[in-house]
């Protein structure tokens, strides 16, 4: 295939293939998508030789992806594939592929997995976040050289680095400590059956004004957000997330923005969340 777009697709419980995968080819890329709940045998993205395709030639992008809850055991190879998989199976992968603004979210396993006997060279990760694996943040197990620059690692077991990448700056988690920006806030004000509200406040304890802000948490079993206001919510699975909207965008150094939610339950009792992330990056409780 020469320059195709997999684009706005949404990919969820694949068994036994990827949710989105490239093998080989000239320019192709895979934009915009969301891929969830992978099984057995699957990674979220995959960007391979296997099955022996034409090489890789051209630039191959995928960016601005979201996966949730992806990477799989694969049980006749006895190893995981990761959330995004670069794979150098029966070629070498030695022209550029760029991986960026993509949120990789609760895998299963690794976050990025780079294996295969033969080099990954020119592969490029920017703007990404990693947050919570079910074992390593980032993989290297192939040789040759990768670049990282502004990516995020936070909830990760550790990383293995059997080739070690390139650090461009502002890789926090994996070249540079996660940095305290953020305390959250979270109240529970009031339970009755089958719900409750609960208020959720943001403040910034960095340096710099946060011009733009996603918090990220998780609920309980059988909670889910009902109705949300001041921030624009949304759900999936036990995954909460939360962004501003345009008039509370910006926050200031030891400013704060408040939030709520009213939520669905099926206990009498409801506990506050107190593990949140900003942008990837873990806040303090406040």
């Amino acid at each position: 295939m020469t320059r195709g777009v997999f684009a706005h697709d949404t990919v969820q419980t694949p068994l036994l293939g990827n949710g989105l995968a490239i093998y080989g080819g000239d320019s192709n890329e895979v934009a915009d998508n969301v891929v969830r709940d992978t099984l057995t045998a699957a990674a979220g993205v995959a960007i391979s030789t296997r099955f022996n395709p034409v090489p890789f030639s051209g630039t191959t992008v995928a960016e601005r992806n979201t996966l949730i809850r992806t990477g799989g055991w694969e049980p006749n190879w006895n190893t995981s594939f990761g959330a995004i998989w670069v794979f150098s199976d029966t070629s070498a992968i030695t022209t550029p592929v760029i991986i960026r603004d993509t949120k990789i979210l609760d895998s299963t396993y690794e976050g990025l997995l780079i294996s295969g006997g033969l080099e990954v060279d020119g592969l490029r990760i920017e703007d990404t976040v990693i947050e919570n694996t079910g074992s390593f943040g980032v993989a290297t197990r192939a040789p040759g050289k990768r670049y990282f620059a502004n990516t995020v690692l936070s909830g990760v077991q550790d990383n293995q680095a059997w080739y070690w990448p390139e650090d461009e700056g502002g890789n926090y988690g994996l070249f540079e400590a996660l940095p305290e920006v953020c305390e959250v806030t979270s109240v529970v004000h009031g339970v009755w059956p089958g719900g409750f509200n609960a208020q959720v406040t943001l403040k910034n304890t960095g340096d710099e004004a946060v011009e733009g802000w996603e918090l990220g948490w998780h609920l309980d079993s059988g909670e889910s957000v009902a109705k949300h206001w001041s921030a624009d919510v949304a759900q999936d699975g036990d995954r909460v997330s939360a962004s501003n909207l345009s008039w509370n965008r910006v926050v200031e150094p030891g400013q704060s923005v408040t939030f709520g939610y009213t939520g669905r339950t099926n206990d009498a009792d409801v506990t506050a969340p107190d593990a949140f992330t900003m942008d990837g990056i873990p806040c303090q409780a406040g």
